[in-house]
């Protein structure tokens, strides 16, 4: 009962947002949040700080991929200290990587790439989960409950992979090639059908590509339904005890769709014709393949989503999540490529009065 209802309203949530995101996000009203004014530089006018939709979208994709992650580790009885150390170890390398990883490969200042912070996240979590259950002094079967936590984690974030992607059409970025472009005839056909029109000059795919107000691949609203699919998929497979399939669909699915969707985006991925991301992906299935080869027991502890789902709603969970949700939302919602002038004035029924 309470896993029916638990992936009723989970699925539930990431329709709605994904409905949404899909149908209004490509367009100019859903680009900016807000603005905040710091400093005055004319009459009633001020320079501020522009408050994204891609960074409120990512705020809620790492709390909500937290959220699921730290429901399923409960429900095999992994306690929130220790779940809040392999968090607290992946975010810590992850969240930076993400700015790193792209400025080392496409030189820019002001981006974030989600395929270089889960490349070395896969390259970390074994070791941040073992550290973690250590430091607890978690000694029974450690080695039975690396794959469960590591199907967890995947869990977690292909689904805030796949609410992070409707930031991702706010902002325009991470966008597919222009349909007109497109050699193969039949894709051609479908997505002159189906696809992605960006409006405003601010959008990533305008600015750096042309594309304001003509049809591109739907690149990111594919990523949406597929990733959201996957994860509850890969939910049902967890709680039946299937954690090395869970694990694996959501590596496969996840990385092998990055490989080849990338054949059809048209934002710069780094030089060569297979980028270094599409290389992470394929080196990503390797690495997860072979954990769940060396890490493989007949020992798996059994999930019971309802100790998961009554333990996740305490003061200190929960206030976890509110301060990754705010610290998300600043390091990845303000703007760093976009400005905005804020003009301050009386209303008019204000002065109509004096």
């Amino acid at each position: 009962m309470y896993e029916f209802l638990f992936l009723i309203f989970l699925g539930l949530i990431l329709f709605l947002l994904s409905y949404f995101g899909i149908k209004k996000f490509p367009s100019e009203r859903f680009q900016f949040l807000l603005a905040i004014p710091y400093k005055q530089i004319s009459d009633g006018k001020w320079l501020s700080l522009n408050l994204t939709y891609y960074g409120l979208f990512n705020a809620i994709a790492y709390t909500l991929g937290s959220l699921v992650t730290t429901i399923l580790l409960l429900s095999i009885n992994i306690k929130i200290i220790q779940i809040f150390l392999i968090m607290l170890f992946t975010f810590i390398i992850c969240i930076p990587s993400s700015k790193y990883v792209a400025y080392f490969i496409e030189k820019t200042k002001s981006g974030f790439t989600v395929g270089g912070a889960v490349f070395i996240g896969v390259l970390i979590s074994p070791i941040a989960i073992i550290v973690s259950l250590y430091l607890t002094g978690f000694k029974d079967q450690n080695t039975s409950y690396i794959i469960p936590i590591l199907a967890s984690l995947s869990i977690g974030y292909i689904l805030g992979e796949g609410i992070g992607r409707i930031g991702c059409l706010s902002f325009g970025c991470c966008y597919g090639k222009s349909v007109d472009s497109l050699s193969d005839s039949f894709l051609r056909k479908i997505f002159d059908k189906w696809n992605t029109v960006y409006t405003g000059r601010l959008k990533k795919a305008s600015y750096a590509s042309n594309l304001c107000e003509q049809k591109t691949v739907p690149v990111q609203a594919m990523s949406i339904i597929l990733y959201n699919t996957t994860g509850l998929i890969s939910i049902i497979l967890f709680i039946k005890g299937y954690y090395i399939f869970s694990l694996i669909l959501v590596t496969f699915v996840s990385q092998l769709y990055r490989f080849f969707s990338e054949f059809l985006r048209a934002d710069y991925r780094g030089e060569g014709k297979i980028s270094a991301y599409q290389k992470m992906s394929i080196i990503n299935v390797i690495l997860i393949t072979f954990y769940t080869i060396i890490f493989k027991s007949s020992l798996y502890p059994l999930a019971k989503i309802s100790t998961g789902l009554l333990g996740v709603f305490n003061p200190v969970a929960m206030t976890i999540f509110a301060v990754l949700f705010l610290f998300t939302l600043i390091y990845t919602g303000i703007s760093s490529v976009t400005y905005s002038i804020t003009n301050f004035r009386l209303s008019s029924k204000v002065i109509t009065k004096k």
